[in-house]
């Protein structure tokens, strides 16, 4: 083979890598997001309290993130089918425990289950991949991956909630179940290796040296660095929390709700195009300074979002502050690549991703007692804008520490 044809194979199947990446981002990720459409005919049917939903939620987050360890393992020991084959099997098996259920503790099973499932089908074997197969324009490809998230779940929302009309949940779920597979099923079929754990195969992804990981810091969990990064992740992640709340402040505004559905509507489309901006402003300029400026917008967005009650300024703050969807998702696993490298990073993204969901869940209580404090939003405003105020100090840090290194 040519260096020619070498060059075009090797840009070939970097578009299939891509392809398949965008297809298990939007059924593990994206399909997961739909489950929401199916909660209140779940809960109605079952006779599930709200809290009692909360409390399952929080146990299904904790069980996908510690699923971001396993994802490692498996992957670096027998390859990322492996994970994708058991991450559809334990979402297809909650489904259908789901479709099942009749009393409370099946659904709390299938729900822990289905916890397992999106865990493997998550971001972290995506993250691995792309690192690999993209050394160069990683950014640009993680942020197409992590967009297509957003619009598998945009998509294919109204069209399960029109299927539970029709149908009914339970079977809907097993339909639901059944996407996830379909989804997952050219991943399985991919001819060749996604992943060789950094061998210097350059048919199975790019050749990372030791030359090139040598020039990184050694990884400490004891060290401010990782500190930093952790909290960059736990700060993005409960700044995230507020835009469940957007209608919810549209409606204290006097808005009608069809305004008020608007602002979180407009957070969205934020989070979609400033995830596109934050990957390619990281191959350009560096992940670091990338992101200072989405934290900076983001903050400077919720505070006045807090000044006007006046609908078009509401909905261009909303989509300013959908850039900090962009650092949860895509800045956090950047920063770490580019501190750690690309070999280190198999190591710290699954502790940063567990702190970072272990940060939503708690959050999501102290943002209810915060805002019930006055029954204002004017104290969980701010304390979002003070979490993205640190973690810029944070990433300033950062900044100076991969300059030493």
């Amino acid at each position: 083979m040519d260096l020619s044809e070498k060059k075009k194979f090797k840009i070939d199947t970097k578009i299939k890598v891509l392809i398949v990446c965008l297809l298990i981002a939007g059924g593990g990720v994206g399909l997961h997001n739909v489950y929401n459409v199916f909660v209140p005919s779940i809960l109605s049917g079952l006779s599930i309290t709200q809290s009692a939903y909360g409390t399952l939620t929080l146990v299904n987050s904790i069980i996908s993130s510690l699923c971001s360890f396993l994802v490692v393992r498996i992957t670096v020991r027998y390859g990322p089918k492996w994970v994708i084959a058991l991450g559809a099997a334990f979402t297809f098996a909650g489904y259908v425990l789901l479709s099942i259920a009749q009393t409370p503790l099946v659904f709390f099973i299938s729900k822990v289950v289905d916890g397992f499932g999106y865990g493997l089908l998550g971001n972290t074997l995506l993250y691995l991949i792309i690192n690999q197969w993209f050394t160069e324009g990683s950014g640009t490809a993680t942020s197409i991956v992590m967009c297509f998230t957003g619009i598998a779940g945009t998509a294919l929302s109204p069209v399960f909630a029109s299927l539970i009309t029709m149908i009914g949940w339970r079977p809907a779920s097993l339909v639901l179940g059944a996407t996830v597979i379909l989804f997952c099923l050219p991943f399985l079929l991919f001819r060749g290796r996604l992943y060789s754990s950094y061998s210097g195969d350059e048919e199975n992804g790019e050749t990372v040296s030791a030359a090139d990981e040598n020039k990184y810091p050694e990884f400490s969990r004891k060290s401010l660095a990782f500190l930093c990064l952790c909290v960059l992740g736990g700060a993005s992640y409960f700044v995230s929390i507020m835009g469940t709340y957007l209608t919810s402040y549209g409606l204290s505004l006097g808005l009608s709700l069809q305004e008020a559905s608007l602002l979180l509507s407009a957070g969205m489309i934020g989070n979609t195009v400033s995830k596109l901006i934050n990957g390619a402003l990281c191959d350009r300029i560096g992940a670091i300074p990338t992101n200072i400026v989405m934290l900076l917008i983001s903050s400077g967005s919720i505070m006045m979002l807090l000044t006007t009650n006046n609908l078009w300024l509401l909905l261009v703050f909303a989509f300013l502050y959908g850039c900090n969807y962009s650092v949860a998702g895509l800045g956090v696993s950047m920063i770490n690549k580019e501190t750690y490298g690309t070999v280190q990073f198999q190591k710290v993204q699954p502790i940063v991703s567990f702190i970072s969901t272990l940060v939503y869940a708690i959050g999501n209580p102290v943002w209810g007692i915060l805002h019930d404090m006055r029954d204002s939003y004017l104290f969980p405003f701010a304390a979002c804008a003070l979490a993205d105020f640190i973690a810029v100090f944070g990433l300033l840090y950062l900044r100076k520490f991969n300059k030493k290194a």
